[in-house]
């Protein structure tokens, strides 16, 4: 029986459209394919950024002696407006307000750095969490498990009982490793379907 809802953040209730923003900051269309192919995976230091082991500062550089081919103008400008500008997810946010309507306490599980605030003006689906535990804060990653275990303590709640939504399949299948209920995301509509087929919404 599914008590609560543990979400993760981009790419499920936020989103950016990145080829538009990378299209605004540089007229390399190569710059936009490199970070999409380099930036969030296993090595590379955006995840060290997102454990918070680096500062928005710092992170010029650091990304520029990363990827050498993209100039670090173009870095700046990206680290300054990125998470700026991070829209909702359609649907997702009604979504939300009718699970906490039918008494599902929703909590946030992110990976994310420490522009994170930044997002918040306009994603106002946050402010319905019950709770969050940003990776930043804490030096720990999804798909690990002491992230989901460090979210369960935190949350007061069971895994078992708790379903976890994420766009990135390797963290869906970290969290049910870890005891927990989860649902691989994709778009809002079916995200609904799934919790009617679940019986959490009817």
């Amino acid at each position: 029986m599914i008590k609560q809802i543990v979400f993760d953040c981009n790419g499920v209730l936020s989103i950016l459209d990145f080829d538009a923003y990378i299209t605004g900051i540089s007229s390399d269309p190569a710059h936009g394919q490199l970070i999409m192919e380099k930036l969030w995976v296993k090595g590379s230091p955006w995840l060290e950024y997102d454990r918070g082991l680096h500062t928005k500062a710092e992170m010029v550089d650091i990304l520029n002696a990363y990827l050498p081919e993209i100039p670090k103008e173009v870095f700046k400008t990206f680290l300054d407006g990125w998470a700026s500008n991070l829209m909702p997810i359609d649907g997702m946010e009604e979504i939300v307000k009718e699970l906490c309507a039918a008494g599902y306490p929703c909590y946030l599980l992110s990976n994310f750095n420490e522009q994170f605030e930044e997002i918040r003006p306009n994603n106002p689906v946050l402010e319905a969490m019950d709770g969050e535990v940003i990776s930043y804060h804490i030096d720990m990653l999804k798909p690990d498990r002491e992230i989901f275990d460090h979210a369960a303590e935190k949350f007061g709640i069971d895994p078992a009982e708790t379903l976890f939504v994420d766009d990135t399949l390797v963290n869906v299948k970290g969290a049910i490793a870890a005891g927990y209920q989860a649902y691989h995301f994709t778009t809002a509509e079916d995200f609904r379907e799934g919790l009617r087929n679940l019986k959490v919404l009817h």
